[in-house]
């Protein structure tokens, strides 16, 4: 049975990694625990850990002119906020449950499926329209993911003690859509 555990982050699309790594720094206090090349995004990622036990990755698609899903964001909403991603215990069984209800799917890439191909994935995307025009990411729950807040010696002491926000993380995600002709809600 699949299961979502918990927020692993948020998602923004950036003109530069390092300019908003910047920002983030000089603003929440953030440092980036996790820089790295995303083949099948074509982008430069930035993980950025801040306020505690929130974590906001940053895109930057290598050519902003591309057709990969960040480089089409980018050019259609500029640098902005993209999306809010879970751990999943199981994602293989709530992409074939979604895919059941007619929700379409993406995979690394990009990649729309109409059904599950035999080889494992790591994450996936519904497609923001069947979704109430939100893209979420469900990523396998793994104990080899580097994510600090996932070790013994971690701690967001920093934040709340010595940081002048004095946040400890975040309490919660409110987003809102627009409902078009088709309702969402009608869907899972």
């Amino acid at each position: 049975m699949y299961k979502i555990l918990k927020l692993f982050h948020g998602s923004n699309v950036v003109h530069d990694v390092l300019e908003a790594g910047k920002f983030y720094h000089d603003f929440l206090g953030s440092w980036v625990y996790e820089a790295q090349y995303l083949a099948h995004e074509d982008s430069h990622n930035g993980a950025n850990l801040m306020g505690g036990s929130f974590s906001l990755e940053t895109l930057s698609p290598v050519d902003p002119e591309g057709t990969t899903p960040a480089a089409r964001f980018l050019k259609r909403h500029g640098s902005h906020f993209i999306n809010i991603a879970f751990w999943v215990k199981n994602t293989r069984e709530l992409a074939q449950h979604l895919l059941d209800k007619g929700v379409r799917i993406a995979l690394p890439g990009g990649r729309q499926v109409s059904e599950l191909p035999e080889e494992d994935f790591t994450f996936f995307v519904p497609h923001p329209k069947d979704a109430c025009g939100t893209l979420f990411e469900f990523i396998e729950e793994r104990p080899d993911f580097h994510d600090p807040r996932r070790r013994s010696w971690w701690t967001p002491s920093y934040w709340v003690e010595q940081h002048p926000l004095g946040v400890e993380g975040l309490s919660h995600a409110t987003v809102a859509v627009k409902i078009g002709r088709a309702s969402c809600r009608e869907r899972v």
